[in-house]
């Protein structure tokens, strides 16, 4: 019996509560690297303690030595470190070396139980994002607090953003949304907010990606390729108006070139939870598979909202027989390999300059910070068109 295989699932690992997960982008070593450097800058050892030792790490991580020896190097290298041979690695600054502080930035993400692999998608961008944030708050010589706040956790947090973060913290960054007063002059005892987010939010000032035109242009592409019976693959947005956004885009492509929008499809892909590959498979034969029962108006390609079903929807198609990209082409919202026994193949998909949003997002916390007033709702970051292997003119019938 030939082993079937899986969609890539990640390991399930975390270090003091935030997750660390397999990345293309973010190597292990640098999402430690950042998570002790959040602890540092948080005061969770004062200089001239000792740190836990990198065993240690390694067995409460469930890691090999290596990512950890390289992020303490790495820190040792920045200033924050020191090594006293025999006796451990000690802090000796809060600091980079040689750097001046501005004060600090409140970070404020929303914490992933490792248990649950769903919030994968989430908390691997939320990784990235931080990574981004850590390394321009250094530039801009600021020290930064980062917090994390359960999923559910929504009750009345304007009122306590305050109290989470010390009176050192000029602003705060969030990747989690929730609600605000629509200050036109913030008052003088409320912290400057801006949210970063892979959608909009409503409530406060916020950088965002620009989903419309990400999917305008990623299915003008799939179409420039020739394809004319293609399929949109919703995603369960903790916003259901983000998953307008991309409709829209999607509905404006299709409409220009003429072609018809298969509801019929979107709606049953609502219903699909992309874990359960027995539902995935039947969504396949339904409207993909060359000899189900819509045999003459079959699909020829995917345009997934949800990264992790486009890899599940590869994987599914695989097993019945259905090569991508010959037989369907699959393309989604991230860029990242499609096969785990070739990881050199890569989705073609859309992405996001997360630094340029992120940079973005400093430019507007720092305009709140000098003149106190609320003076932006909404930029948007344009998407990028990264070309992979799961993209290919549709086979001639």
């Amino acid at each position: 019996m030939s082993r079937q295989k899986k969609p890539f699932a990640p390991a399930l690992l975390s270090l003091f509560g935030m997750p660390l997960l397999p990345s293309d982008k973010l190597s292990l070593s640098d999402q430690i690297h950042d998570i002790l450097l959040c602890q540092i800058q948080a005061g969770r050892w004062k200089i001239n303690e000792r740190l836990p030792s990198i065993s240690q790490l390694a067995v409460e991580i469930g890691l090999s030595r290596q990512p950890i020896q390289q992020a303490f190097e790495a820190l040792r290298g920045e200033g924050f470190l020191r090594q006293q041979r025999g006796n451990g690695t000690f802090l000796s600054s809060q600091k980079t070396r040689g750097a001046k502080s501005l004060g600090s930035i409140g970070v404020l993400m929303t914490s992933h139980p490792p248990e649950s692999v769903r919030s994968w998608g989430y908390s691997e961008a939320d990784n990235w994002r931080l990574h981004a944030i850590l390394r321009q708050a250094a530039e801009r010589h600021y020290l930064q607090e980062v917090h994390c706040i359960p999923p559910g956790d929504q009750e009345n947090l304007y009122s306590r953003i305050g109290g989470l973060f010390s009176k050192q913290v000029r602003g705060i960054l969030s990747l989690r949304p929730f609600s605000i007063p629509d200050f036109d002059i913030l008052p003088s005892d409320s912290l400057p907010i801006v949210f970063l987010g892979y959608y909009a939010f409503r409530d406060g000032p916020c950088v965002a990606l620009d989903l419309e035109t990400g999917f305008y242009r990623l299915t003008r592409e799939v179409i420039r390729q020739g394809h004319r019976r293609i399929l949109l693959i919703p995603k369960a947005y903790p916003m259901p108006s983000e998953m307008e956004l991309i409709y829209k885009g999607f509905e404006r492509a299709m409409v220009e070139a003429g072609l018809s929008v298969d509801r019929e499809a979107y709606e049953a892909a609502l219903r699909i939870e992309w874990a359960d590959l027995r539902v995935v498979r039947e969504h396949l034969a339904a409207f993909v598979d060359p000899k189900g029962p819509r045999q003459s108006q079959h699909a020829t390609a995917v345009v997934s909202a949800h990264y992790n079903y486009a890899l599940s929807a590869i994987a599914v198609a695989d097993l019945m027989g259905i090569r991508v990209p010959s037989d369907l082409s699959v393309v989604g919202m991230i860029s990242g390999p499609i096969r785990l026994e070739d990881p050199n193949q890569r989705l073609t998909g859309i992405e996001y300059d997360v630094d340029l949003m992120v940079r973005m997002g400093f430019e507007v916390l720092e305009e709140q910070m000098r003149t106190r007033r609320n003076s932006v709702s909404l930029v948007r970051v344009k998407p990028i068109i990264q070309h992979g292997d799961s993209l290919a003119p549709p086979r001639k019938d």
